[in-house]
């Protein structure tokens, strides 16, 4: 009786053993993916109709790392300044368009924007109904607008930001009518 209850255990410990020494990679790996690209849910219609209510976007945190720095027409996450949850210690994230560059010269004139002068056409928008007069985007800082103008929070309310705040590039959207999607809007040139 005392043989079997030890055959026992020894296969619940052997049992555990297979799976952590299995699945334990696999965490790991997943873990690891998260952190890296992790995929966020979008709550609001500030990017339609390019980004959705509800969509959920995979943001790819090495592409910046890696040297590369934030292009016109890329859409980024980044760090709102503004905290939320338990103790105010998580920080909103925000997604929208880079539409000017360090260097650059921005404004938005009879819903148009324009950026060192030259009207820029974009397809992809909502346009904005007020105008937003000319500033200058610092160096190490970028200007990003909500492609729905008039229903985004962005660099006509938070100021220019900081190259320090963008957290990563977003690649890909999924939502429940598509699997996966690849917008061809999601890295569009403005020039």
């Amino acid at each position: 009786m005392q043989l079997s209850s030890c055959k026992g255990r020894a296969i619940i410990r052997d049992s555990w053993f297979d799976t952590l020494w299995i699945g334990g990679p696999g965490i790991l790996l997943f873990l690891t993916l998260r952190s890296l690209f992790p995929i966020d849910v979008v709550p609001t219609a500030s990017m339609e109709p390019t980004i959705n209510v509800g969509d959920r976007v995979f943001v790819n945190k090495l592409h910046y790392a890696r040297g590369g720095t934030p292009q016109r027409g890329e859409i980024v996450q980044f760090d709102s300044n503004f905290r939320n949850g338990l103790g105010d210690r998580e920080p909103v994230k925000f997604i929208k368009r880079v539409v000017a560059i360090p260097g650059d010269t921005v404004a938005i004139e009879a819903g148009q924007l324009v950026v060192n002068g030259d009207a820029v056409k974009e397809d992809y928008v909502t346009l904005a109904t007020k105008d937003y007069a000319e500033i200058h985007v610092p160096a190490e800082h970028y200007f990003v607008l909500g492609d729905n103008r008039d229903e985004s929070y962005d660099s006509r309310f938070l100021g220019v930001i900081a190259e320090a705040q963008i957290q990563g590039r977003v690649s890909h959207t999924f939502s429940w009518s598509t699997l996966l999607t690849f917008p061809s809007r999601l890295h569009t040139d403005v020039h």
